[in-house]
């Protein structure tokens, strides 16, 4: 069991794959992103591939920045149960918020 997993590269969907998730368990996903770049990181693909990897779990998905990219990523799906996107608080560290 993993308590928290930063996923790789910002959340590419090329750096995660269902192998490495089906070798943990774990719930709490850590994103160092801020969809803002040309790359469009964190990748939605990613998220639902975590999602998939765990069906039976609150998945939580701390990302260091909140903009409207990055906040309205599930937006366009009628219904994403069993997951949250979480963001630091105005004014905290954001690579500090989880601790």
């Amino acid at each position: 069991v993993v308590h928290y997993m930063q996923v790789a590269h910002h959340g590419s969907s090329r750096n995660t794959c269902d192998e490495l998730l089906q070798l943990i368990q774990c719930n709490n996903f850590v994103i160092s992103a801020d969809g803002m770049n040309k790359h469009n990181l964190p990748n939605k693909e990613t998220l639902v591939r975590i999602i998939k990897n765990y069906p039976n779990l609150e998945n939580n998905f701390y990302i260091t920045h909140k903009n409207s990219s990055t906040e309205s990523i599930f937006d366009i799906d009628n219904r994403i149960e069993r997951s949250s996107l979480i963001f630091p608080e105005a004014g905290i560290n954001s690579h500090k918020f989880i601790l």
